[in-house]
């Protein structure tokens, strides 16, 4: 598939991170915020108070995604001469999937582990993101890979004293999550 025909697909994964984002940031910023009015606010998550975090993780995703060769050659024309490296747009895709991987980690580490956090959730969309943006089978099971590491090394490697984040985030974040999953599931059908 070259450039032009790939087009669509790195701007569907443009959609996708701008969903992520949101997740996350929503998620991190309630976390916090149930932790602050809880009646045992002994130690305080760290997610919302470094939200900055989570955007910086999306500008460079974002970035990175712009930075492909799919979405420049849609503006080569208003570009005229000048010539800008790209990335190629497979990798770009697969740079991103990892962003999303380590990020999912961080918020999890940060939020009690694997077992307890919320933001658990956001490890099984993964999958389902990379099937719809056409990513080869090898880069599907090396992404299953690094979520069932990762997945695997929160259940063990917890922040000591955290406490899990309300009921209610984990809920919406699971729920947002098997949204996403659902509406990708019937546009491909």
């Amino acid at each position: 598939m070259n450039a032009a025909s790939s087009s669509p697909i790195i701007h569907a994964a443009f959609v996708m991170q701008v969903c992520l984002a949101a997740i996350m940031a929503f998620g991190a910023f309630s976390a916090d915020r149930d932790e602050r009015f809880s009646s045992d606010y002994i130690n305080p998550l760290l997610v919302g108070r470094k939200g900055w975090i989570t955007v910086v993780f999306f500008l460079v995703t974002i970035v990175v995604l712009v930075s492909s060769d799919a979405f420049l050659d849609n503006w080569k024309g208003l570009a005229g001469t000048i010539r800008i490296g790209s990335l190629h747009w497979q990798f770009a895709l697969f740079c991103v999937f990892l962003a999303d991987i380590v990020w999912t980690f961080v918020l999890v580490y940060l939020t009690a582990g694997s077992e307890r956090s919320a933001f658990s959730a956001i490890y099984f969309v993964l999958p389902a993101f990379a099937f719809f943006l056409k990513q080869d089978s090898h880069r599907i099971l090396s992404y299953a890979a690094a979520i069932v590491v990762c997945f695997t090394a929160g259940l063990y490697w917890i922040k000591e004293n955290s406490k899990p984040p309300n009921r209610s985030t984990g809920w919406w974040i699971s729920m947002s999550c098997l949204g996403l999953s659902l509406i990708l599931g019937f546009m491909t059908r």
